[in-house]
């Protein structure tokens, strides 16, 4: 682009200038001429350079007799001196001393202040970016990750604030373009991080025929938190585990046994039967009832592990019973930033888990090393919770230690880090909530006291588990 300025050239102090470096290579002696004082002049821009020419040389061919000009001050061709003088806009840096004030305009303004054209020059600049603002819509700017990390591609998110925005048509449509052109290459990014809002530390009781476990879920501190009503930790020498947890009934939910380390058998009342060894897992949807027994299948080492309790929809309370074994070979283990997460049940660091949940959420196993962090979102309307069985560490912003729940607070993902030794391993869960009224008598869970009251009969005339159920076929 070409620019052109009218100026007048005045004595009233030393010109600020410097010579191109290839003019200082080559030697050549530049015969500058200073204009006469009020003499009028025009300023060329030209393809990044800067001629200044007297007023009457504006029917010159600019262009033309600047090729003529191989650096600042060289003569052209033919026996005249130049009438132009050229200069890169990077140069006005440096005094030249030995400028002398003789002749017309081939020496440049060795007597001449030039700062008030600078000034002018930046303020037409300031004046036409301003009005390019006014004028060109703002696309938004990029995101700023508010916890930036090589751990996660997973950070808190802020827009950038936009120094001027209106809206307007166009840019509703080139905000459309941007999301859409982003949104396939970059991985999904959580917005607000999940703190913890409740913590609840376990509590030890008797289950069963006499064996001890930690409770958090399904005590005083916390009832219940939709869609789970109960999770017991299981953790004892195999010989204090003997008593087990003999025939007992289930009716409108599911339950999830895991097991860390030990065996753990499981019959029912028709006749079906099976093992949980170390790293397994078994879901079994109760629905409309059966009768079943959980023994420790081992007499030495430890029994650890965990039952949990999911409430079932009212649709789903009468469904038939079903059965999930997954034994630690089938359970997919994905590793990343020091974290080791075993998914047994939804989806986590693009890998998923086995187990088919009626109600959406997922089932991890985390264990994170010490330094090692780890990032899992969560459905905005999801519940979520997670229980520290080994180490501490920190969720959220929360410190943790082992037999606690942490429960969530609204957000869209969550957060564990750990500088423990130990490192730390925690179970993390999380489910849409059902909303449904829960009437719980024991090991029967339904939404009216009719109902429960038609399980006790069911229960005790026998007809709660049907033979005619296969409970490992869908």
């Amino acid at each position: 682009m070409t620019i052109l300025f009218l100026g007048i050239a005045t004595n009233a102090g030393p010109l600020c200038a410097q010579r191109a470096p290839q003019e200082a290579a080559s030697g050549a002696q530049a015969e500058l001429v200073a204009p006469s004082k009020h003499e009028p002049f025009l300023l060329y821009a030209h393809k990044q350079a800067l001629y200044l020419l007297p007023s009457n040389a504006a029917s010159f061919s600019r262009t033309a007799y600047a090729s003529h000009c191989s650096q600042v001050g060289a003569r052209c061709e033919g026996s005249r001196k130049p009438d132009i003088w050229q200069t890169s806009t990077p140069y006005f840096l440096e005094e030249y001393s030995s400028l002398q004030s003789s002749g017309s305009i081939a020496r440049f303004l060795s007597k001449t202040n030039v700062r008030p054209l600078i000034l002018v020059l930046l303020l037409v600049a300031g004046l036409t970016t301003l009005i390019l603002y006014r004028v060109v819509p703002c696309p938004p700017g990029p995101v700023i990750f508010a916890r930036p990390s090589a751990s996660t591609d997973l950070p808190v998110v802020t827009p950038r604030s936009r120094l001027l925005s209106r809206p307007t048509k166009n840019f509703v449509q080139i905000r459309t373009k941007l999301n859409t052109a982003t949104s396939a290459s970059m991985p999904a990014v959580p917005g607000t991080l999940r703190q913890v809002s409740k913590v609840v530390q376990g509590t030890k009781q008797m289950e069963g025929a006499g064996t001890r476990i930690c409770r958090t879920i399904g005590t005083p501190a916390l009832r219940n938190l939709d869609p789970f009503l109960m999770l017991d930790e299981l953790k004892c020498p195999a010989d204090q585990a003997s008593a087990g947890f003999p025939d007992h009934p289930h009716r409108g939910f599911e339950t999830c046994s895991i097991m860390l380390s030990g065996e753990m058998e499981h019959y029912d009342s028709v006749g079906n039967h099976g093992i949980i060894g170390p790293g397994g897992v078994q879901w079994m949807t109760a629905g409309r009832g059966l009768v079943h027994s959980e023994m420790p299948h081992v007499k030495d080492g430890m029994m650890w592990g965990f039952q949990l309790w999911i409430n079932l929809p009212a649709k789903d309370k009468m469904v038939k019973p079903r059965y999930q074994d997954y034994q630690a070979n089938e359970i997919p283990s994905v590793s990343k930033d020091g974290a080791t997460v075993r998914v047994m049940a939804g989806e986590s660091l693009g890998t998923a888990g086995p187990i088919k949940l009626r109600n959406p959420g997922f089932l991890l196993d985390v264990k994170l090393q010490k330094g090692g962090h780890f990032v899992q979102p969560v459905a905005a309307e999801w519940t979520s919770f997670a229980y520290v069985c080994q180490g501490s560490g920190s969720l959220g912003s929360t410190h943790a230690q082992i037999e606690q729940t942490h429960v969530f607070g609204q957000g869209d993902y969550v957060e564990a880090t750990t500088e423990a030794e130990e490192g730390m391993r925690f179970l993390l869960l999380a489910g849409r909530p059902i909303g449904e009224p829960i009437v719980q008598y024991g090991p029967f869970v339904m939404n009216t006291q009719q109902e429960i009251q038609q399980a006790f009969h069911d229960f005790q005339s026998g007809r709660l588990q049907s033979k005619d159920d296969n409970p490992w076929v869908e």
